[in-house]
């Protein structure tokens, strides 16, 4: 099953945009509630409110970081249980900042009947296209 890959343009200079994915308050408002530290080895978990109402954990690891151009870390979904990665690329231009986020590891869901990585690339395109824009 193929990679999600999106890339949106931010209009932020490219500090203010890694403030926005490192900075667990920040984290908070455009993503999850989280307990996240910007380093490497870092374990932390992210409080998903599902569409029912239900809460669900992301539970994750930074597994590379470099500032303020590149985080990676893993996810781990519940149900399905399937530990997945998380690679986000930052680079500036003049006037914006591009992002590109690329969620792999959907392999083990064969077809995904359940739309579970469909599921996450809609809320990724809307997360970083709408809401993470909105707060610059």
């Amino acid at each position: 099953m193929r990679d999600i890959d999106l890339t949106v343009n931010i209009e932020a200079p490219i500090a203010t945009v890694w403030q926005f994915i490192t900075d667990s308050e920040k984290i908070a408002m455009w993503l999850m509630e989280n307990n996240f530290q910007a380093r490497k080895g870092a374990h932390f978990r992210m409080e998903c409110k599902q569409a029912d109402g239900a809460d669900a954990e992301i539970q994750a690891e930074v597994l590379e970081i470099k500032e303020p151009r590149l985080l990676v870390y893993s996810w781990l979904i519940q149900k399905p249980r399937l530990l997945t990665k998380v690679r986000i690329e930052l680079n500036e231009s003049k006037n914006h900042t591009a992002l590109r986020l690329i969620h792999s590891g959907w392999q083990p869901l064969g077809n995904d009947p359940d739309g579970v990585r469909d599921l996450h690339e809609s809320v990724w395109q809307q997360l970083l296209s709408i809401k993470l824009p909105s707060l610059m």
